[in-house]
């Protein structure tokens, strides 16, 4: 579907051919995302949302060890106990960590995690060079 308004690509749930349960889970990602921005620059919304969607890429891997070590690069004071031997529980865990505000800690950990998609890290270094528009 093209948006006449940007002519935007934007795929809806019927073009990947979603369950109505992956539909109400994306749903509410994305009314938690619209909150999580509230207050953040132009800027930051840009570099929050290249964030996320480096952790979306590496959540849907499944890989524990990955997710494991995002999470200690994340937060290097995590006791990543028996509970953290699911990788559902720690993607959920770090989503909803970094999804709060925004910190030099989330631009460091952006500049990380990012490296590993070259599309995202070229994103990411634009918007970090970009100046922002003074009123």
């Amino acid at each position: 579907m093209v948006s006449s308004s940007n002519n935007v690509i934007s795929p809806t749930s019927k073009e990947f051919n979603l369950t109505e349960k992956q539909k109400k889970n994306l749903n509410k990602i994305n009314n938690k995302n619209k909150i999580n921005m509230i207050g953040l620059t132009r800027k930051e919304r840009a570099l929050k949302k290249l964030l996320c969607d480096a952790l979306e890429r590496i959540g849907n891997k499944n890989s524990l060890s990955e997710l494991r070590y995002w999470y200690k690069e994340w937060n290097p004071k995590a006791n990543l106990h028996k509970g953290y031997n699911d990788a559902t529980v720690i993607k959920e865990q770090l989503h909803n960590e970094v999804n709060k505000g925004w910190s030099d800690r989330h631009l460091i950990f952006g500049e990380m995690i990012t490296r590993n998609f070259s599309d995202l890290n070229k994103a990411w270094r634009i918007e970090v060079n970009r100046e922002e528009v003074k009123k």
